[in-house]
């Protein structure tokens, strides 16, 4: 069964990130994650911006039926 999985975590692992997804996907989930990559790729965004991308992660966590942790070295972010 197709399940809704939302990615969460620190922006620092992008490519942590990405395998999981790429895993999940295979495995026939929809899968939802971060929409930027601001500590990893050294985006700066304005406080502004932060607000606008952590309330649609939690919209993302809502829809989701699953959320999966990316939890490198017990760091998950804020």
């Amino acid at each position: 069964m197709t399940e809704i999985i939302v990615l969460c975590g620190s922006s620092w692992f992008k490519s942590q990130f990405e395998d999981e997804m790429l895993r999940l996907t295979l495995e026939g989930n929809i899968v939802l994650t971060l929409g930027r990559w601001a500590h990893s790729e050294n985006i700066e965004l304005s406080s502004k911006e932060m607000a606008g991308l952590e309330k649609l992660q939690r919209q993302k966590i809502r829809l989701a039926s699953r959320v999966h942790v990316i939890n490198v070295g017990g760091y998950i972010g804020r």
